[in-house]
């Protein structure tokens, strides 16, 4: 008898044996009907039907094993992700272990490892490389030596090493330094290293660190580990439990422009949330929510309201949903699904390949890279691109946006213009232009304090483009809002466009922040703290609630400073001269020349004291906010703003027709010829000076210096 006709027969008898059951016969007897009388059986003679059929039949032998593999598989899987969950803290978090990278990373990669495995060694240059290039990487070290004594003498010197801030140093030597790793190696490196040997070896006796490795060992068991090295990435449900989670509302709510989309630690919940909330419905209660997602999604794309959808899909609450999904999560029992196709998939027949040109796959690698902020790498790449292709539209886009991030602005513009003149349907090219274009009017202390008409017109137009492009990118709305407030024009037409964009996004704070801050350049401050309210109520971030109750406290403050200066204008008498001032047949040892009115007009001007100078120009607005008032002069291509406190710190003269007594806060409407008198501005306020007196002139004056 040859080998394999002996390994069938024992795996046939294996099997005959462990199959003579009473379901195994009625398995049998659905198989091959007829070929035995059920109610004479006796055990010989089951075993020989079994035996008799497993041989005529062996495929079945192969299908019975690869079930049984995949059935062991699956529930591996189970056992794994219930025992992680379960000693997640031990695992990710134990104070006994060491670890590299960033302490407070976000995401957690733990090593099991022994300094004598040969693949442990081979992986070592790529996780040194993991936590020099990844700044969000926390890696955790597991010493399991299972080598033998050189290897758990090895250990407890690397552990011991820690104690003189050296741990990672030892680490990468155990591996890279020729030779077994044991304590002879161990003790060589730690004198190169400089370490104190004499307390080295007294902290090895240290009982920590026998707990460190009996802590290692006991989870290495648990989790069935077989061999090293074995690593374990901190998953989306060991943070979900760990976290607090989105209510379902709110994670519905996210767009692109969200800060649970694009923000460290509100990112990772969105996405660990997003990724075990497609688990429960694929997997959760036995399968039974897959039919109802479709359903679910097919409501969403028809316009459906969330609590809607939910209601209709699932015949229950969004709420009900959410608690149930709780459970889920806290339960730690995921069962995985094994497909088997009935035939080999053939890809190359279903998918179509396009062929890049060199130019292009450097640009769409350096995109990703820019992406996913990896900065240096994407600028080797994307310069790759521009040398072999020096307008790729990709290229100079995401090089263009990449200065942006540097805080490159100046860099930036060129690249962006020239890729929005080439590539007009790319809304991030755009919206970026504008942004870098912001740049060019902040003063010194990196503020906008105005936009020049020119810039201001160019800025608009990026900024509708990309709205055309992709009405739901909320970013473009705020700056288009903000260029909008700057200049104090557009005022209703931003508050509409803003008002829609809240309406595509409605839980986006950027939108709703700049909306109220337009609200309070239209003196709604009512509108603006109403806006708000509900950010300040239901926001679990603190940051943007923080920001909310600021906005809403400025907008009651400007409220009541409003009503404070509104009352004091009542009191406040202009001094009221008028243009029968200048009549000749006036008796006056001052009468100014009938022929010269300009020139009588300037010298009854009130002359400037020291330190003052004097501005002619239009006023557009007067501004009265919790800081005092700020009256908005546009004097030729300029447009200036003078601040003072209180209008007692300042005079009114009129020397023209038509102006009433009352002067209220808010835009001019008619605007209003001035000459404005003023003082170098305080540190602390960011005007273009402090107002002393403000004079109203005829259209037809000409002030001369």
């Amino acid at each position: 008898m040859n080998f394999k006709t002996g390994l069938a027969t024992a795996l046939v008898a294996a099997v005959v044996a462990a199959l003579v059951t009473a379901a195994t016969i009625a398995l049998i007897w659905k198989l091959a009907p007829g070929v035995v009388n059920v109610s004479s059986l006796d055990e010989k003679r089951v075993a020989n039907v079994v035996r008799d059929y497993l041989i005529k039949n062996p495929e079945i032998l192969v299908e019975m094993t690869t079930e049984l593999d995949k059935r062991q598989a699956l529930d591996q899987v189970e056992k794994q992700q219930k025992v992680i969950g379960d000693n997640a803290e031990a695992i990710f978090r134990s104070p006994l272990a060491h670890t590299a990278g960033n302490p407070n990373g976000d995401v957690s990669v733990v090593e099991f490892f022994d300094y004598n495995c040969g693949f442990c060694r081979r992986a070592l240059p790529d996780l040194v490389k993991l936590v020099h290039n990844d700044d969000k990487v926390r890696v955790v070290f597991k010493e399991l030596p299972i080598f033998g004594e050189e290897s758990e003498a090895a250990a407890k010197i690397a552990l011991a090493s820690a104690k003189q801030g050296k741990y990672f140093e030892m680490h990468q030597k155990l591996f890279t330094e020729p030779g077994k790793a044991d304590k002879d190696k161990a003790m060589r490196i730690a004198t190169e290293l400089g370490l104190d040997t004499a307390k080295l070896e007294k902290d090895m006796q240290d009982p920590e660190i026998q707990k460190s490795l009996d802590q290692a060992k006991e989870l290495a068991n648990k989790l069935g580990l077989q061999g090293t090295p074995l690593y374990l990435i901190g998953d989306h449900v060991i943070y979900l439990r760990h976290n607090t989670y989105l209510p379902l509302r709110k994670l519905f709510a996210v767009d692109h422009d969200s800060p649970y989309y694009n923000e460290g630690t509100k990112m990772n919940i969105f996405y660990a949330e997003s990724w075990m909330f497609m688990h429960y419905l694929l997997q959760g209660d036995a399968k039974k929510h897959r039919p109802q997602l479709a359903k679910f999604v097919d409501l969403l794309r028809t316009g459906n309201k969330i609590d809607d959808a939910f209601q209709e899909a699932f015949d229950k609450s969004i709420d009900a949903v959410e608690n149930d999904f709780k459970k889920y999560i806290q339960a730690a029992r995921y069962t995985a699904t094994g497909i088997d196709f009935e035939r080999q998939l053939d890809f190359e027949r279903e998918m179509q390949a396009t062929t890049l040109a060199d130019a292009e796959a450097y640009a769409y690698l350096g995109d990703l890279l820019v992406r996913t902020r990896r900065f240096d790498e994407a600028e080797t790449q994307l310069q790759q691109a521009l040398s072999l292709d020096p307008n790729s539209a990709m290229a100079l886009t995401s090089l263009g946006i990449l200065r942006v991030q540097q805080d490159k602005a100046t860099e930036a513009r060129p690249y962006l213009e020239k890729a929005a003149s080439s590539n007009p349907s790319n809304y991030l090219t755009h919206y970026y232009y504008a942004f870098a274009l912001s740049d060019l009017s902040l003063n010194e202390r990196r503020l906008v304090s105005t936009y020049a008409d020119e810039v201001a017109a160019t800025m608009r137009g990026e900024l509708g483009k990309a709205i055309a492009l992709k009405p739901d990118f909320m970013r473009a709305y705020s700056l288009l809002g903000f260029v909008n407030l700057v200049r104090n024009e557009q005022i209703d037409e931003s508050i509409d466009l803003l008002k829609n964009a809240a309406r595509l996004s409605a839980d986006n704070h950027r939108v709703l922040f700049m909306l109220a801050q337009l609200y309070l350049r239209q003196e709604r401050f009512a509108d603006a703290r109403q806006l708000l309210a509900p950010v300040i109520a239901a926001s679990d971030d603190p940051e943007t609630r923080s920001q909310a109750e600021s906005i809403s406290s400025a907008a009651q403050r400007a409220e009541d400073n409003a009503a404070r200066i509104r009352e004091e204008l009542k009191q406040h008498a202009i001094v009221g001269i008028s243009d029968d001032r200048f009549d000749a047949t006036r008796p006056s040892g001052n009468t100014p020349r009938r022929d010269d009115p300009n020139a009588a007009l300037g010298r009854a001007l009130r002359d400037p004291r020291a330190g003052e100078n004097r501005v002619q120009g239009m006023l557009t607005s007067i501004d009265c906010h919790d800081r005092g008032i700020t009256f908005q002069v546009r004097a030729g291509d300029r447009s200036l703003k003078f601040h003072t406190d209180s209008f007692e710190r300042m005079s009114f003269t009129t020397f023209t027709a038509g102006l009433t007594r009352d002067i209220t806060c808010g835009p001019r409407t008619p605007e209003n010829w001035i000459v404005l008198t003023y003082a170098a501005p305080r540190d602390r306020n960011k005007s273009d000076g402090e107002v002393s007196a403000i004079e109203f002139v005829p259209p037809t004056f000409v002030l001369k210096q």
